[in-house]
């Protein structure tokens, strides 16, 4: 059969890698000679298709003399005469340039639908794009380097400003999820830009999407560090301390010079004193339940957080707080005002440290008339979400430089927590274990050091050692969370805590139900809510984890790299590999149980090759923590990769021995 020219037509790729494709078969016509390639590209970019002679001999072959570069353009050429496409492709004595109608591209595609608002089709072409334009042509030359340089950046900045037009115009609740995924496919053209990550972060807030909305800003955050070394500017900061409910707005305090003494008095938990809302203006009998409600609600739910010691003022003047909070390590005051606005009611809210006056987190919310009910739960929740990792924050920034006294139980246990979260080594967090258990000897009563000591033995002193005998160590763990339930048999970290216990014992019906008496008791703490979806994950319960975990976000507006990387577990053991590779990248945690989970997932994506790398840091890093009397083998390293992740569904634990062996590591004894 006969094809004329004109029923001849081919796809140009020009986002990712180099691609010429015919339209009629689908068949993959790419130059193998890279500068064919090249020169194909450029045609393609050129505002009319065309290029000269002397310009392609300049672009592609100018460290070579003039003959030479003109005699390996006729032989470039003379390879394109034989191509499948030749008949479009017009090389004239002077010019080349490619046959008006003859290519379509995959940049010309995605303009055409941004203009005429097709984002289905926008957002499919895109979901096949590559991240860099015309990449892997690197390096062909020095003038083609930085032709393509100023060509990355042009269309770059083209494609985002049309794509982002696009959906800004089609704003209908509809489209919603449709334009968060193109914003999603963009962000990854241009991580660095801060257009295309606040839109995405408005919608993903709208959609109720804190999951998204937090990895959409990490992905910025990176994307800026990484090409620009650069930081977010202050107004994307502002938009999510504004999309996320919650923001520090405290300086930190300037590093004391000389260490300073811890007091000798004995010190209380951190407090926070709960005033009485304020109603300004005529609310109606409505907002002033609303102004009741919302302070009788927030004292409940703070209230199960023993961490804090919650304190409810009918007069809160400064003097009666600090009286009352005189003994506190650290003590904070929450007031709030409900104003009428319109239909509804505008809350305003603050937080201050009582001793100096300072802000530490604020927030403004809105209520509509018609949503009174549901949006009071919703308000609660959020509230009481955020307060505790601002305090935890603010106590950290207390407690740097000081060295507690020996007869003072809370200093110690606050001393050994952030010796522990700053630990570099097994004696570090050792050293915090010690200090931890001192405080118990001086308050039997104090439940959080158990807890902490607790997690420490539960986890090998976080995962530091192996090769060892593990039994002793979850012997003690099981003891001290069973001495803090009969101490506070109500407080959700007791229960949780218990509950892992119970999970790396492998009775997962007791773990079940510890981990749903925790949730019931402490349902807006957004740290333990992660912490029981993650126990889930090991249960098996991979659905219902993914929802804990991703309240976990929605009410924690300052998200720990865990977060990220328990995600990215749930996302591997459930087959979602290239989800969980983008939560590993965005955590950046190097916690050695990730990394195992990490690799098995590379391992499934692409096999042994693409995990290598990964699977080389693991080694290495399992061989220092090795107490074995013989050197560490593989079989060694997976039988202590499921210890340190007792996996309990069989689903997922053969999943991920089957991802590590994929991954290069040999599973069983030779």
């Amino acid at each position: 059969m006969v094809i004329r020219v004109g029923e001849l037509r081919f796809r140009l790729r020009l986002l990712g890698d180099f691609r010429l494709i015919d339209e009629a078969d689908g068949r993959d016509h790419s130059p193998r000679s890279r500068k064919a390639c090249a020169l194909l590209a450029h045609l393609a970019l050129e505002p009319d298709r065309r290029a000269s002679r002397d310009r392609l001999v300049g672009l592609l072959w100018s460290d070579r003399g003039e003959v030479q570069a003109r005699a390996s353009l006729r032989q470039a050429l003379t390879d394109l005469r034989t191509h499948p496409a030749a008949p479009l492709i017009q090389i004239e004595r002077r010019d080349l340039r490619l046959a008006e109608g003859g290519f379509s591209s995959d940049l010309g595609e995605i303009l055409a639908c941004a203009a005429a608002n097709d984002l289905a089709e926008l957002a499919r072409i895109l979901d096949g794009a590559g991240s860099a334009i015309l990449d892997g042509l690197e390096g062909l030359d020095r003038s083609f380097d930085d032709w393509l340089m100023i060509e990355r950046q042009r269309w770059r900045e083209r494609i985002v400003q049309d794509v982002l037009h696009a959906v800004e115009r089609n704003g209908s609740d509809d489209l919603l999820d449709l334009r968060r995924t193109i914003l999603t496919q963009l962000q990854r053209l241009d991580t660095g830009d801060e257009r295309i990550a606040r839109l995405g972060m408005a919608l993903d807030q709208k959609a109720g999407d804190h999951v998204a909305l937090h990895r959409r800003y990490r992905q910025l955050e990176t994307g800026l560090q990484r090409d620009l070394d650069a930081r977010v500017s202050p107004d994307t900061e502002r938009l999510l301390r504004e999309l996320t409910t919650v923001g520090s707005v405290i300086a930190a305090a300037p590093r004391a010079t000389a260490i300073a003494a811890m007091p000798q008095a004995d010190v209380e938990p951190p407090i926070l004193v709960i005033a009485p809302f304020t109603l300004i203006g005529d609310g109606g009998p409505d907002g002033a339940l609303l102004t009741s409600i919302c302070h009788d609600d927030l004292q409940t739910a703070l209230g199960g957080m023993r961490d804090l010691r919650i304190l409810s003022v009918d007069a809160p003047s400064t003097e009666r707080m600090k009286a009352a909070a005189s003994g506190s390590l650290a003590s904070y005051a929450l007031d709030g005002s409900v104003r009428a606005d319109g239909d509804g009611w505008r809350i305003n809210l603050r937080m201050t440290r009582i001793d100096s006056g300072f802000l530490v987190w604020t927030r403004q919310l809105t209520v509509r008339q018609g949503e009174l009910l549901a949006a009071i739960d919703d308000l609660v929740a959020r509230i009481a979400g955020a307060i505790l990792p601002v305090v935890e924050r603010d106590v950290g920034k207390l407690m740097e430089g000081r060295v507690p006294s020996g007869s003072d139980a809370y200093p110690l246990y606050f001393t050994a927590r952030a010796k522990i979260l700053a630990a570099a080594s097994l004696v570090d967090v050792q050293e915090g274990a010690d200090l931890l258990e001192r405080a118990i000897l001086l308050e039997p009563r104090l439940t959080n050091a158990y807890l902490q000591l607790a997690r420490l033995y539960n986890t090998d002193f976080m995962q530091l050692m192996a090769g060892h005998d593990a039994a002793p160590l979850r012997a003690r763990a099981f003891d001290l969370c069973t001495r803090a339930v009969a101490l506070e048999p109500t407080h959700g970290g007791v229960q949780s805590r218990l509950a892992w216990c119970y999970l790396r014992r492998g009775d997962m019906k007791q773990a079940m139900q510890g981990f749903m008496t925790a949730l019931d008791l402490t349902p807006f703490h957004a740290d333990g809510i992660n912490e029981i979806g993650f126990g889930l994950v090991h249960l098996g319960e991979l659905k219902e984890a993914q929802r804990l975990i991703a309240r976990a976000f929605e009410l924690n507006p300052f998200p720990s790299d865990e977060y990220f990387s328990d995600l990215a577990v749930l996302y591997a053991l459930s087959g979602e590999h290239e989800a969980a590779e983008t939560q590993f990248e965005i955590g950046r945690n190097r916690s050695i149980h990730y990394l195992a989970v990490r690799g098995a997932n590379l391992g499934m994506l692409g096999g042994a090759k693409r995990a290598a790398p990964v699977i080389d840091e693991l080694r290495q890093r399992f061989a220092s923590l090795w107490q074995g009397d013989a050197p560490a083998r593989d079989v060694d390293l997976v039988d202590t990769m499921i210890q340190f992740l007792p996996l309990q569904g069989p689903a997922e634990r053969d999943l991920f021995l089957t991802g590590l062996e994929q991954a290069g590591l040999r599973i069983t004894p030779r």
